[in-house]
């Protein structure tokens, strides 16, 4: 069959791991009682610095502890929340059931302490390759981190599924002639297959 899905690119935040930036971000809200969206402004470039693996992780906790005026327990809270992961099982389910069809590749704009604890849970070795935003200094924001993928993996655009919660991103890689899936719910994925076999 021309242009058979051959291999699915995955997102970790929000689709694999029901842990999300946005939720963090609802958490430093709700210790501060602060607002979200100013929350948001004020925590954008320092965790740009620390997805992108320009600051080391001790630097950004002691940077949010500063710029929120947290106190350790509250810290820890956060720590909490964001470094560990939160399984979507229905997802997990797919890859697994799939894990034989498609060449499985995760991609996620994560820090590098979050992306340890994702190397080492127990459902990596679902994955052929794994590309981190620390690792690569850029973040899905830059369409050239979807590009060196491809480019890297040998990938044919036509040929990958991408998957996501971000809708800029699912725009990004339909431009780039990736078949896409705005991922809301396990649904959504078998869907986009059927559709786009």
């Amino acid at each position: 069959m021309i242009n058979m899905i051959k291999t699915i690119i995955i997102d970790w935040h929000g689709v694999i791991d029901r842990k999300t930036f946005e939720k963090f971000v609802h958490l430093i809200s709700k210790e501060t009682n602060q607002d979200f969206l100013i929350s948001k402004s004020l925590i954008q470039e320092l965790a740009n610095e620390w997805t992108l693996g320009r600051i080391e992780p001790n630097i950004f906790w002691q940077e949010l502890k500063k710029l929120f005026k947290l106190n350790t327990s509250q810290i820890e809270k956060l720590k909490g929340y964001i470094l560990n992961v939160d399984f979507n099982k229905e997802v997990i389910n797919f890859l697994k059931e799939n894990r034989k069809k498609y060449r499985m590749i995760l991609l996620s704009d994560c820090p590098k302490d979050k992306a340890e604890i994702i190397k080492n849970s127990k459902n990596i070795d679902l994955f052929d390759n794994i590309c981190f935003s620390y690792e690569k200094h850029m973040s899905k924001e830059n369409p050239k981190l979807f590009s060196e993928l491809l480019d890297q993996l040998h990938l044919f655009p036509n040929e990958c599924l991408y998957i996501d919660d971000n809708e800029k991103h699912i725009n990004t890689t339909s431009l780039m002639g990736l078949k896409t899936c705005f991922f809301k719910n396990i649904d959504s994925i078998v869907a986009t297959i059927q559709n786009k076999l």
